[in-house]
């Protein structure tokens, strides 16, 4: 694991909002290795069959607000390494976040 991605994690619940979504796009785009297409094929078939697009995220029960803006609820699970760099959908790896702040983090949303 790299040291941004361990000073990141160690570190993100007292950013700004916005040092935490230069963060975010920083890691989004870092390579740790590249996965296979018919392996990555595979997490993203694993990962969109247990979270359905659009429902509301839970955490017991509760729902969810972004952890960039905290107004909206999060409808999306950001992968802070993505599945093709390497990443896993583990709760470590997964960032909460309403439709526009994901957007802000990959345009192609």
């Amino acid at each position: 694991m790299s040291e941004d991605l361990t000073k990141f994690k160690n570190n993100y619940r007292s950013f700004s909002k916005e040092r935490l979504l230069k963060w975010l796009i920083k890691l989004s785009r870092e390579v740790y290795i590249i996965v296979p297409k018919d392996l990555l094929r595979k997490r993203r078939k694993e990962f969109n069959d247990k979270i359905k697009k659009n429902t509301v995220v839970r955490y017991n029960g509760l729902v969810v607000t972004c952890k960039l803006c905290e107004e909206d609820p999060a409808r999306h699970r950001h992968h802070i390494v993505q599945l093709q760099y390497g990443g896993n959908s583990k709760a470590k790896n997964l960032f909460a976040l309403c439709n526009d702040c994901h957007k802000l983090i990959h345009s192609w949303l």
